[in-house]
């Protein structure tokens, strides 16, 4: 099992994910299809097999064209690696204990 919740910590006591449940299945089934099983949950979602960190990455950009309110509780950081100089994440994998 693999644990996704948001980046932002403020915000992540006030968003109620089920209430994004659809964009997020749209945009793991477009990925993974039906090999992977997603639950979503208040503060997090699951999801049943480990995915690559290029799959994790296209799906969180699916999520941000699926559920544009979401785009109000990303992350913006700062590298030199990326082209344009910045970097934006909404979700990020949390380790379970």
């Amino acid at each position: 099992m693999v644990r996704y919740i948001l980046v932002n910590s403020k915000y992540r006591d006030k968003v109620d994910l089920r209430a994004f449940k659809s964009g997020i299945m749209r945009a793991v089934h477009k990925v993974c299809g039906d090999k992977v099983t997603l639950t979503v949950k208040e503060r997090y979602y699951e999801l049943s097999q480990s995915v690559t960190n290029s799959e994790a990455r296209v799906i969180g950009r699916l999520i941000a064209k699926f559920c544009p309110e979401l785009n109000v509780v990303k992350k913006i950081y700062y590298s030199e690696k990326s082209e344009n100089g910045k970097s934006t994440q909404i979700f990020r994998r949390e380790k379970i204990r």
